[in-house]
């Protein structure tokens, strides 16, 4: 097993879940702010209006969570967990507080219980939307089947007629949004897979351009060959590479092509050119920039460029003239005579 190929995978692998961690954790410090943020003015206004069944236990259960609340920040904070794993707690522990306080004014059966149950459950559905933003999967599924069960257990406890009309809406609502959480959940990384395959297949186009020397001297000694056969390209293909794409392999099968195609127009125009202009002249008909010919041919930018004007110089191009156009032209015009010329002859 290449060793090599384990180390890039290895690292691909570590940039991904690096990137991932990355993003998922600033998607939870912007839901764990403002859910925290509002749900403590909710507590707030709780604890300062609150007119409720049994006020005393409220207020603790209120207490409570403002003090959770405020321990998330500073951990998160201090960084001494991470913001996904703060709103996930937070989502959590306010979640079963909340089903708990459900429960308890089911148990009371008071007038009032089956307002106070909808509201304890619009909050529920508050939270399972913010695990939902959050990327939290677990967490949807959870506070989803927490409060379906919850809400069921207290339409049982309270005999209320009116709750149990909703019973179906509840378990449909909640079902909805624990399907839509788990699918953007996936959609968020089969998005992620997609662009870390785009990013390794840009990767590879720029590591066939920075291929080994010793490669490349073996590609261009075949590229002067004015007869390849397939089977020594092939093998130069193989010598590249084992592992090398599909795409890169055409690439380089192409620039075989070039070769043979393009070079004797060029030298039939222009005989004094060197090979070494003639390769340059191949990157530049693919459009190939100064820095990608000089990793392709590992010459430094400066030759290259030097490369270029002597080119310039033998084909007696003025500085207004594009280089690769006035090539692109000549080739292309040499095609057309060719054409013409056996269109006559036919």
């Amino acid at each position: 097993m290449n060793i090599t190929n384990i180390s890039d995978n290895n690292n691909s692998e570590y940039k991904k879940n690096n990137k991932r961690y990355l993003f998922l954790n600033k998607q939870a410090k912007l839901a764990f702010f403002y859910m925290s943020v509002c749900y403590t003015a909710g507590v707030m206004i709780a604890l300062i209006f609150d007119t409720g069944i049994n006020s005393e236990f409220y207020t603790y259960g209120n207490i409570l969570q403002l003090i959770v609340i405020a321990l998330l920040h500073i951990l998160s904070f201090t960084k001494k967990v991470s913001y996904r794993k703060a709103i996930n707690a937070f989502l959590l522990i306010m979640s079963t507080e909340v089903a708990a306080e459900m429960i308890y004014e089911a148990t009371v059966n008071l007038q009032q219980s089956s307002l106070f149950i909808l509201t304890r459950l619009t909050i529920m559905m508050i939270l399972t939307s913010g695990a939902v933003l959050a990327y939290l999967r677990f967490s949807t599924f959870y506070i989803s089947i927490l409060s379906v069960v919850t809400y069921i257990v207290s339409t049982i406890i309270t005999q209320n007629i009116h709750l149990s009309q909703y019973t179906y809406i509840v378990i449909l609502a909640f079902l909805g949004l624990a399907i839509l959480g788990n699918k953007i959940y996936n959609t968020l990384y089969l998005i992620e897979d997609k662009d870390i395959s785009l990013q390794d297949e840009k990767n590879e186009i720029i590591d066939f351009a920075h291929l080994g020397h010793q490669d490349w001297n073996v590609l261009i000694e075949s590229l002067k060959n004015k007869h390849i056969s397939a089977d020594k390209t092939l093998s130069v293909l193989k010598l590249i590479n084992k592992n090398i794409s599909q795409r890169i392999a055409s690439q380089a099968r192409q620039l075989v092509r070039d070769e043979q195609i393009y070079s004797p127009i060029l030298l039939s125009h222009y005989p004094n050119l060197t090979c070494g202009e003639l390769e340059v002249c191949l990157f530049i008909i693919r459009g190939m920039t100064v820095s990608q010919i000089s990793a392709a041919l590992n010459i430094t930018l400066s030759t290259v460029t030097t490369i270029r004007s002597n080119i310039r110089t033998k084909m007696n191009l003025p500085k207004d003239i594009n280089l690769r156009q006035h090539i692109n032209s000549v080739i292309h015009t040499q095609n057309s005579s060719f054409q013409f010329k056996e269109g006559i002859n036919i």
